[in-house]
């Protein structure tokens, strides 16, 4: 999946609650309090989220696997997309 690839450019293919496919843009790989968070961009339309809008999921690793949870914590997702904005400005 390469989501511990910061450098990853190619589409991400995650799998959704009915097992659909569903593939993302990688925005930004963060380290982030001891935890790897990741920004993505669903590249098809997904019912709950507008057209451009990200999504945050911490990334861990379990029996050599990536594991991947969408990231519902407020405060996460709040210090997540600070420091995401910031790396955007940097660009």
């Amino acid at each position: 999946m390469g989501l511990f690839d910061k450098f990853n450019y190619e589409p991400v293919v995650l799998y959704n609650q009915n097992g659909e496919p569903v593939s993302f843009k990688q925005e930004a790989h963060m380290p982030m309090d001891g935890h790897i968070y990741v920004v993505l961009t669903p590249l098809e339309k997904m019912e709950g989220v507008n057209h451009g809008e990200c999504l945050i999921y911490e990334v861990t690793q379990e029996n050599g696997q990536e594991i991947v949870t969408i990231v519902e914590d407020a405060g996460i997702i709040s210090k997540a997309t600070s420091m995401y904005q910031l790396l955007v400005d940097e660009d």
